[in-house]
Parts: C-alpha cells; sequence; structure tokens
C-alpha cells in the first residue's frame, strides 16, 4: 500500500492525516508529524508513508478549518463489526452537541455493553471526522480523549462558539 500524509496547523493544534486508495486511514492532533507516522506504520508495517505533493484534499482544508462537511471515505481496515457501527454513530451526534456512553450504547443496540462501545469510541483513529470528542461521561465528566482532555475541551468549546449553520 502507499499512502499519503500532510502534517498542517489548525487552530486548537497542528494536524497529520495520512490516506491511501483505501481511504482516510488516520488523522490525530501531533506537535511533531513523527508521532502519527509512528502508529500508521504499526498498524500498515507494509506500507510506504510519503508526504502529500501538490493542493491540499478539500476535506482536509475543511479539517484544518474545523468546518463540517461530509465525511471522506474512511479506510475501516482492521476493525471490528462492533468499531465500525459505534465510528457510524458517533459521526450522527449532531455538532455542538454531546452524549453518554450509555446513550452511544444505546444508539448501537448495545445498552448491557457500554464497556464496549467505550473501548470502540477510544479506538478512533480519525480525530474531529469522527466526532469522539462528542462523547462524555453520563455524569458529566469528560471522560479520557487520545489527543488530550485539554483538546476534547477545546474542541467542544468551538463547536458551542460556533453553531454548525455559521460554521458550514
Amino acid at each position: 500500500m502507499r499512502g499519503t500524509y500532510l502534517h498542517l496547523p489548525t487552530s486548537v493544534g497542528p494536524l497529520l492525516a495520512a490516506w491511501s486508495e483505501q481511504g482516510v486511514a488516520y488523522v490525530g492532533f501531533h506537535a511533531q508529524a513523527e508521532a502519527g507516522l509512528a502508529w500508521c506504520r504499526a498498524q500498515w508495517p507494509r506500507a510506504q508513508w510519503q508526504a502529500h505533493q501538490g493542493p491540499v484534499p478539500d476535506w482536509l482544508q475543511r479539517m484544518a478549518a474545523l468546518q463540517p462537511g461530509p465525511c471522506p471515505v474512511l479506510d475501516l481496515s482492521a476493525s471490528t463489526a462492533l468499531q465500525r457501527v459505534v465510528w457510524q454513530a458517533l459521526q450522527q451526534v449532531p455538532w455542538g452537541q454531546r452524549c453518554s456512553y450509555a446513550e452511544l450504547a444505546a444508539r448501537v443496540q448495545q445498552r448491557r455493553a457500554v464497556r464496549a462501545v467505550a473501548s470502540a469510541v477510544a479506538r478512533n483513529r480519525w480525530a474531529w471526522l469522527v466526532p469522539c470528542h462528542r462523547v462524555w461521561r453520563s455524569n458529566g465528566a469528560v471522560g479520557g480523549f487520545r489527543w488530550g482532555v485539554p483538546l476534547k475541551h477545546a474542541l467542544c468549546a468551538y463547536e458551542q462558539a460556533q453553531p454548525a449553520a455559521e460554521a458550514a
């Protein structure tokens, strides 16, 4: 597999995006590109990752500007059926709103498997595209976030301050 990556600034911190002909493989917030690339290399050891040359793809321009829009095709290889269902449900949580892990489990018909659903949320590898930052604990506590709790707060605050209609 040949993969392409781009490390670019956003208002909440540097973003690394990696994609191939199969779709978007990874999007994460990293000060240094190498941190995200190391994860990609571990997941796809045979892939050859090269820096993107040319215009920034539209979906990535929207992401860098933290704007809503249609989700590009995601590379769902190496994911379970539950992860795919949970990640799809995360994309249905409206801009600027939150849900709890228990609510998300109910949405995917897994009311008794809240921990498994939370584990699938934690394995999300597409920051912002699959908005796991919108999932909080039932008691209102933040819970975790792969790219850091301060960033989770910043992303939610951004959405609260800019309604989706204005952001689009």
